[in-house]
């Protein structure tokens, strides 16, 4: 992910990072892989979910 984020100049930040997932992957699995933000000062945030395997998340 990381090789991902900096080849677009975006940071990444793993989910756990924000908020507890390990909830959500108890009551819906697979629900949330990842998500792009932009921030106020026109830079991206890519924000994944950890407890996919490394080949997903590309850790």
């Amino acid at each position: 992910m990381d090789t991902f984020a900096s080849d677009l100049d975006a940071r990444s930040v793993p989910a756990d990072r924000l908020a507890p997932i390990k909830r959500l992957q108890e009551l819906q699995s697979d629900a949330f892989s990842a998500a792009t933000f932009r921030t106020g000062d026109d830079r991206w945030v890519i924000v994944y979910n950890p407890l996919h395997s490394p080949e997903r998340t590309h850790e």
